[in-house]
């Protein structure tokens, strides 16, 4: 038997900018909250999302005709089986496009005494995903005549950060920026709160197994050596994320954009 302590993070995913992206497309962000324990995963469990737009009623004597909001194109969802929870899905095709997100996810995952004593951070894993319109003829046609129900998403860039003391309760502002071949900006705010302490005969954490990248072993080791105050002063510290999986996702998703991507649907997101 042990004694478990309930955090509640909320994830308060405000806006998103397009600064250089290769490829126009449907684009949205999906987050995960974990705790790693050597080569297992304990996963948060997101329970909860809604969205906190103020949305003003204008008076006005004529309806007017509805319109397709293309920053707002597949709602925010979790998907239970990957204990994950994804933004509204948006459509980018411009150079300094700014998208108003206002989705909050909530997560819950309990912490052991022992975890809490080292001060054990939880990870914060923040995936870019992209569905290519190619095959529905482009961004723009996609964006006369949408067709969310075909299109396919994958992930292009990740950006991990740890939560330090999560228990003391974390309001954080944490720009994510994404590598150099999707150059772009999430803003989130991260805030944790303890809810309950509870006794558990069994563990009931998700565990996912699967081995860890070099890189991200050799920053884990490299933290737990230095272990001095200095390493975690702040609450929220970025993850290198290994070279190979930033070259390996940017040519995916930026290759065609690079050599000029001549097709139907190769107009990259800096055109106007």
């Amino acid at each position: 038997m042990s004694l478990r302590t309930v955090v509640e993070v909320a994830l308060h995913f405000e806006s998103f900018r397009n600064v250089d992206l290769f490829h126009q497309g449907l684009y949205h962000l999906k987050s995960r909250i974990y705790r790693e324990d050597g080569n297992r995963r304990l996963l948060g469990t997101p329970y909860s999302n809604f969205g906190c737009t103020l949305q003003v009623a204008e008076a006005s004597s004529k309806p007017k005709p509805a319109r397709t909001d293309h920053h707002h194109l597949i709602p925010a969802h979790i998907i239970e089986d990957q204990c994950t929870f994804s933004t509204r899905s948006f459509l980018i095709r411009y150079c300094e496009e700014e998208v108003e997100l206002d989705d909050v996810g909530q997560f819950r995952i309990e912490i052991g005494r022992e975890e809490a004593d080292t001060e054990m951070p939880l990870t914060m894993e923040v995936d870019l995903m992209f569905a290519d319109l190619t095959q529905h003829g482009g961004a723009d046609r996609f964006g006369e005549q949408p067709d969310v129900d075909s299109t396919e998403f994958k992930s292009i860039s990740t950006q991990l950060f740890r939560l330090h003391r999560v228990e003391t309760g974390l309001h954080e502002f944490c720009p994510v920026v994404f590598d150099e071949f999707h150059f772009c900006l999430a803003n989130i705010v991260v805030h944790t709160a303890v809810l309950d302490f509870r006794l558990r005969i069994w563990p009931t954490d998700q565990v996912l197994v699967r081995p860890k990248p070099a890189g991200s072993q050799q920053a884990q080791g490299k933290a737990s050596s230095e272990g001095s105050p200095a390493a975690s002063s702040s609450p929220v510290t970025a993850v290198a994320v290994p070279a190979i999986v930033a070259a390996a996702s940017g040519g995916g998703a930026g290759g065609n954009g690079a050599s000029g991507g001549g097709g139907a649907g190769g107009g990259t997101a800096r055109e106007r």
